[in-house]
């Protein structure tokens, strides 16, 4: 699910991204020629994007991709992890997985500690880094307008 919070996009409780402005991810080609087979075009009217797979009018295509990469970068990583989720928390609760595609690095005791070998083996890329737990915990964390309101 894509929640709008306080001007930044966010993803399965992941920010992906700051915004300025709401841009709508979904601008699906509705051309015809998707949907009768005897249709064609002298050029294309739409991209398949690479992140979500949907078929974007070429005029959204590259701000689609742009808001689009960001928030599913860590998909196949996101998958992997709750695959594996039951068999990894019998023997690794409580420790963070350090996961890049669908490889698992390894466990680590603390997040620094898995953040460190993440940085190290991958560099500065995207790599998940999750606790494993057989249900995630959710933590809220207030707006600092909402709290300069609420200190007032």
């Amino acid at each position: 699910m894509l929640v709008i919070v306080d001007s930044a996009v966010v993803y399965q409780g992941i920010i992906v991204s700051e915004i300025s402005t709401v841009f709508e991810l979904r601008v699906e080609c509705d051309c015809a020629c998707h949907t009768n087979k005897h249709m064609f075009h002298c050029g294309p009217c739409c991209r398949q994007c690479p992140y979500c797979s949907k078929n974007i009018a070429l005029h959204s295509y590259d701000k689609h991709k742009e808001v689009c990469a960001p928030i599913h970068s860590l998909d196949v990583e996101l998958g992997y992890f709750d695959e594996h989720r039951e068999e990894w928390c019998r023997d690794h609760t409580g420790q963070f997985a350090v996961i890049k595609g669908a490889t698992l690095k390894g466990f680590y005791d603390t997040s620094n500690d898995a953040y460190k070998i993440g940085l190290d083996e991958y560099g500065l890329v995207s790599f998940l880094i999750k606790e494993v737990q057989l249900i995630d915990r959710v933590e809220y964390f207030p707006s600092p307008f909402v709290m300069r309101v609420l200190d007032e």
